[in-house]
């Protein structure tokens, strides 16, 4: 009987190599205040503004609602104190040649004192104001389009209104303050006479009760774990509507950056992330999804404010096409030989799973003893989504995991790379070249890049057996396809491919030599390869 091989699917040499991108610029814009950096990111933003929306620098409450606004007028978004108006906003104000400025909130938020200041520089002002936050972003809401939906948030917090300023700029949205248990009825009313689609409510029940969902037209809750979470959520649910060119960055832990980044995001389709000292897992998988179309970060704040590490993910983005061959496969087989081994399961502590014949509970055994542990060192080769699939469970107050109720006694190699299929710039197919107990099998295997590494995220197995010969055909076309300095290259690559078939690496080496000794032009080499087909069909035919 001839010999069979499993044929890879994606075609025998399409290896592709390494190709870096750039990697994103970045920059970082502040100043000695809260105020300095305000208008800093005006100055980067706008050469010169018609208008200018002015906010509170020492309280959130009327300043949440007015991104949307800014981004109205093409505005930058400043800030000021109660009671006077900073050098910086009023130089910044005169190098803007601003004819109005927009001034959201009242006369305790910011004095008539500030506003005769304004006036005095020749500059017009309008306020918008209600007796309270409530009010206030109801005045604000009708200066407004509604149409593509609002935004209600919780008044007496600033983080989820954030999270959505420069979306709520982009569509246009309102961003419609309220209290926690009841939605005030001015509010109400102006919700229920609007046209518009959805009414985006952002926090959980405990920051704003179910009972509010009932009094609005068509509730669809976003919010996650903590703000950070929430700020991803918000940014994944609006994905479609941001440009990923250009992303902007500010801390989680103050209002004032992220307000006024907010109304420079809205100006290019862009998104603000908030940063804590850590960068969130979720942040990373928004990456993943816009990969290398980031080309410019923007951060606002020092050191301080947004620490290097939340920096460096985003400017340190590796693209799928930034990792060789070499480190697909050792990704693999070290990830695989990890897990295959099974040292981290005590085969002696099993606990039998009721009802099940296929898998039992098996004790976790150092140093990996504690699901952490385990998590933590697997963590190194797959991804987030593919560990998520392990079960571990809780027995006498030890870490179990369950597992087949056989110990598996295998380990397989992979080889090479045949084929990579990019399918965006964080997630790869890659076609692998397996040998298991002498046969051979081409396996699709997802990775992705994850925590700016590479992650080995699903695999798949080949099924289909074809006699050797096919195989060899498909060597014979892709090398038709190469001159002679590849198709010797391609052979090397060949060799690894049937290793243990013996007698037909002698007639590898054959081919190798015929090649070799090739002196014809490069025009004239597909049919001497052609010619080399021939003779191996006759070669095969006798065996």
């Amino acid at each position: 009987m001839k010999k069979k091989i499993l044929l890879l699917t994606l075609g025998i040499l399409c290896l592709t190599s390494s190709i870096a991108f750039a990697k994103p610029k970045t920059e970082r814009i502040y100043g000695n205040t809260k105020y300095e950096t305000s208008a800093k990111i005006s100055s980067y933003g706008w050469e010169n503004s018609k208008y200018a929306v002015l906010v509170s620098g020492e309280d959130f409450a009327d300043a949440l609602s007015a991104s949307p606004l800014a981004k109205k007028y093409n505005a930058p978004l400043l800030l000021t104190t109660p009671k006077e108006l900073d050098k910086s906003i009023k130089d910044e104000l005169k190098r803007l040649n601003v004819e109005t400025v927009i001034i959201v909130g009242g006369e305790g938020a910011i004095s008539n004192e500030v506003e005769n200041v304004i006036k005095s520089l020749g500059i017009n002002t309008t306020r918008l104001a209600g007796k309270n936050r409530y009010d206030t972003s109801l005045e604000v809401a009708k200066k407004l389009d509604t149409s593509n939906g609002v935004f209600l948030a919780t008044g007496y917090n600033y983080a989820d209104s954030l999270s959505a300023s420069s979306i709520a700029g982009i569509k246009q949205m309102p961003i419609l303050l309220t209290p926690e248990n009841e939605l005030p009825k001015n509010i109400s009313d102006f919700l229920n006479n609007s046209n518009h689609h959805f009414s985006y409510i952002l926090g959980g029940p405990s920051v704003i009760s179910e009972a509010i969902d009932a009094s609005v037209p068509n509730p669809y809750r976003i919010y996650g774990d903590d703000r950070y979470e929430t700020n991803y959520d918000i940014l994944n649910t609006f994905i479609n509507n941001i440009d990923s060119e250009k992303v902007y960055m500010a801390s989680g832990m103050n209002y004032h950056d992220a307000l006024c980044l907010s109304a420079l995001a809205s100006k290019t389709n862009s998104c603000v992330f908030l940063a804590n000292n850590k960068p969130s897992n979720k942040l990373d998988d928004l990456l993943n999804y816009w990969g290398g179309s980031i080309k410019d970060v923007i951060v606002i704040g020092d050191e301080n404010t947004v620490n290097n590490d939340c920096l460096n993910l985003l400017s340190n983005i590796n693209n799928m096409k930034d990792f060789s061959s070499d480190e697909f496969l050792n990704k693999l087989n070290n990830g695989c030989k990890f897990y295959n081994d099974l040292n981290f399961l005590d085969f002696n502590k099993k606990v039998p799973i009721p009802g099940s014949d296929l898998y039992s509970n098996y004790r976790l055994k150092a140093p990996y003893e504690t699901k952490e542990k385990l998590l933590n060192e697997l963590s190194k080769y797959f991804s987030r989504a593919y560990l998520s699939n392990l079960k571990f469970n809780k027995i006498n107050n030890e870490d179990y995991l369950e597992f087949y109720q056989t110990e598996p006694k295998y380990s397989s190699d992979f080889l090479v790379v045949n084929n990579f299929n990019y399918i965006s710039d964080k997630v790869c197919v890659a076609s692998i070249w397996t040998q298991l107990h002498g046969s051979f099998s081409s396996i699709p295997i997802t990775f992705i890049i994850e925590d700016n590494e590479l992650k080995i995220d699903n695999f798949s197995h080949g099924d289909k057996f074809y006699e050797i010969n096919i195989v060899f055909n498909k060597f014979f076309d892709e090398i038709k396809k190469q001159n002679k300095s590849d198709a010797l290259i391609s052979i090397d690559k060949f060799k690894s491919y049937i290793g243990n078939f013996l007698d037909y690496q002698d007639y590898i080496s054959k081919i190798e030599t015929s090649i070799k000794n090739f002196n014809g032009p490069d025009d004239e080499f597909s049919a001497f390869v052609e010619n080399l087909r021939v003779d191996f069909i006759k070669f095969y035919n006798a065996h």
